[in-house]
């Protein structure tokens, strides 16, 4: 506070208003980084749980496909090679997936691949499922300025219909 000459005036100078301020500003910025990083984390995380949840969905659905469906309409099964699952054995998790873009929340995206094993017999033995999901915090699959998170899931299922010589 200034006191004027000769007078007793009380007041506040522009200086100490101006001090003031960025005292304010200073204490605020590290607030303000904490909040957006807090909300930034809490997306990653969402986002990456309803990764896993599809994730999840996608390997059920095809580990249920009884071995029967995928030596019938899959013969690149007993060839023992890696192929990608067709998505025809996942339609809820493919429903899930189109609903999620719908709405303009996350894009999610999968890749999918199978491979089968015989025994001596020439029998299906196992069928071995792995998935990935991949998706961006921020943006769709176009969003090329953001890093892409992926998630991954692997099955071994082993076929109860087979029978040992």
């Amino acid at each position: 506070m200034t006191v004027a000459r000769g007078r007793h005036q009380i007041g506040i100078t522009m200086v100490e208003i101006m001090v003031a301020i960025a005292v304010i500003a200073l204490a605020l910025l590290p607030l303000l980084r904490l909040i957006t990083g807090n909300y930034t984390a809490t997306a990653r995380t969402s986002n990456q749980s309803q990764a896993a949840a599809i994730l999840n969905r996608l390997i059920e659905e095809v580990k249920h496909v009884p071995f029967t469906t995928y030596v019938k309409e899959c013969p690149e099964v007993m060839q023992e090679k890696k192929f990608a699952i067709p998505e025809k054995y996942y339609p809820e998790t493919i429903s899930a997936l189109d609903e999620q873009k719908k709405t303009g929340d996350r894009e999610f995206w999968v890749e999918t691949s199978m491979t089968g094993t015989k025994n001596e017999s020439n029998q299906l033995v196992e069928i071995y499922f792995e998935a990935e999901i991949r998706w961006r915090d921020m943006g769709g699959k176009s969003a090329v300025n953001q890093p892409e998170r992926r998630l991954r899931a692997t099955a071994l299922v082993f076929n109860p219909e087979t029978k040992f010589l």
